[in-house]
């Protein structure tokens, strides 16, 4: 599942590019069922691997990120989530 989670953020997300006011905000969910991903960690990187900022999706599997100064970045996601059923 871990895999299928991962290729859908890829997709929804394939290079994180910050614009201007430098926020990056987004929505995760399974990519097979559409399910809503709660409590999945995030995490932007600079170029050299480097953790620059963080956050974790919500109950509605949003997540938000703000501060970022321009440039370019790696987004990152880690397990630990709970799957919401309808």
């Amino acid at each position: 599942m871990m895999n299928r989670f991962l290729m859908f953020v890829c997709a929804l997300v394939c290079a994180v590019c910050v614009q201007a006011q430098g926020i990056v905000k987004g929505k995760v969910l399974d990519k097979q069922t559409d399910e809503i991903l709660q409590y999945v960690n995030i995490s932007v990187s600079d170029n050299n691997g480097k953790l620059v900022k963080g956050a974790v999706t919500d109950v509605k599997g949003h997540f938000t990120i703000s501060g970022l100064k321009d440039g370019s970045y790696s987004l990152s996601v880690e397990g630990g989530y709970t799957v919401k059923g309808e």
